[in-house]
């Protein structure tokens, strides 16, 4: 897999590939353990996501906050970051849809302020049980 040409490679823009440099470097660990790395707000995309996961053999999985102008992010999320200005959306409410190929989760919830992120460790297969009616069956199932 890969992100498509740039000056410096494959692996995307210079945050994107500095990330990829030092996440390459690590040691393998045993074949059946995922390494779980967490990035923060670093202008990545849901295709970065799925290209950090591909790499050593599928062995990272990759959860970043995002900013609603980061690639790949659902307007349906960015929508709600634009409307929690006014704070309207109440504490602790969680929103979670899922790529086609349940391959990428992308996560709104709301802490002091509405957060946006991405993961390829959530597998699209968890179970809410508490949702927004304007939202349903674009929840993961």
């Amino acid at each position: 897999m890969e992100l498509g040409g740039t000056k410096i490679g494959k692996q995307g823009n210079r945050t994107q590939s500095v990330i990829y440099h030092l996440l390459d470097k690590l040691p393998g660990k045993m074949p059946d353990s995922l390494r779980h790395c967490y990035l923060d707000n670093l202008l990545l995309s849901t295709e970065f996501v799925l290209f950090m996961r591909s790499i050593k053999g599928g062995r990272f999985g990759v959860t970043v906050t995002c900013r609603p102008n980061d690639a790949g992010v659902f307007q349906k999320l960015v929508d709600f970051k634009a409307s929690d200005q006014t704070d309207t959306i109440p504490w602790g409410t969680t929103y979670a849809l899922c790529t086609l190929d349940k391959q990428v989760a992308q996560v709104g919830f709301k802490d002091n302020a509405f957060v946006l992120f991405m993961s390829s460790v959530l597998d699209g297969k968890a179970t809410f049980t508490e949702c927004a009616s304007d939202l349903k069956g674009a929840l993961l199932k």
